[in-house]
């Protein structure tokens, strides 16, 4: 959420180093001086569209504007959360606008106390001019990648299956990680080519997440992840439709999660089951009508 009197303060401090007047800038946002104002007096602020084009002019990214204004992103409390819960879904869009701030220094990085998190932050601090030119999406994604590359995966217990001559790896585990991290440490073993097909699945306290993810030219010949995953999540797993759930993705890789109360109790037997025919049937029926 943002702060109105910390975003009043920080146009106020940005017009004043560019050396413009409230009217001088309204004329460059197209607002009028009084719209100005009453953000410079903490009365009202603008919406995510103007955020973007406030950027633009004071020649600043929108994660270091963000990470300034924001009422929930101060640097003690996201070193708190990234300490106690590590990189999750919560807080890696603010690790990426803290990279993307002033206020990242060695220092700061210091305060991380987790071992793997304090090196990818210390790796990242080099190239923190590159990922000042990303978007907050993408610095927030290549932190977590990094991350990822980190972590080591031979401890994962896969079982390995070749279907029509395409490795696949499914599993089922226990894992500490986000949905975030896990799904680069399996877009990680794709790119290593330890497999050109993964599904993984990790269980939660209250739900479990289905990742799958497969290799580009896997892509390239039809193969469908954000389908499969659905299918799996939809069909083969629950003991009822109405059962909550919720997920995304594209060809390359999906998520599904579900409450772990609306499971059927063979989910696992089952979605690993619907997996592996879907690669052999994929397989069989549609390589040889796909041209390039």
């Amino acid at each position: 959420m943002i702060n109105k009197n910390k975003f009043g303060k920080l146009i106020f401090k940005l017009r004043n180093e560019k050396g413009i007047s409230q009217k001088e800038l309204a004329t460059l946002l197209n607002k009028s001086f009084q719209s100005i104002s009453k953000w410079e007096r903490g009365i009202s602020i603008p919406d995510l569209d103007m955020i973007l084009k406030i950027c633009e002019v004071f020649n600043t990214s929108l994660g270091v504007f963000l990470f300034s204004v924001s009422s929930s992103m101060s640097l003690n409390k996201l070193v708190e959360n990234v300490n106690e819960n590590g990189i999750d879904e919560k807080n890696f869009m603010n690790l990426g606008a803290l990279v993307q701030s002033d206020i990242f220094t060695l220092s700061v990085v210091k305060l991380f106390t987790d071992k793997l998190i304090n090196k990818t932050l210390r790796d990242i601090f080099p190239k923190t001019y590159e990922y000042k030119k990303y978007s907050l999406l993408k610095a927030a994604h290549e932190i977590c990648r990094n991350y990822a590359s980190l972590i080591d995966t031979d401890f994962f217990d896969f079982e390995e299956h070749m279907i029509n001559g395409i490795s696949v790896l499914t599993s089922k585990l226990d894992l500490e990680y986000s949905q975030v991290v896990i799904s680069k440490l399996i877009a990680r073993m794709v790119e290593d080519n330890k497999s050109k097909a993964i599904l993984l699945i990790n269980s939660g306290k209250e739900k479990v997440h289905f990742f799958t993810r497969i290799s580009n030219d896997l892509v390239e010949k039809g193969f469908n992840c954000f389908y499969i995953t659905q299918l799996i999540g939809h069909l083969s797993v629950r003991k009822s439709i109405v059962g909550g759930g919720g997920g995304g993705g594209l060809r390359g890789h999906g998520g599904w999660h579900i409450n772990l109360d609306d499971l059927d109790d063979n989910y696992l037997e089952n979605s690993m089951t619907l997996f592996k025919q879907y690669v052999e049937f994929y397989n069989k029926d549609f390589k040889f009508k796909i041209t390039k």
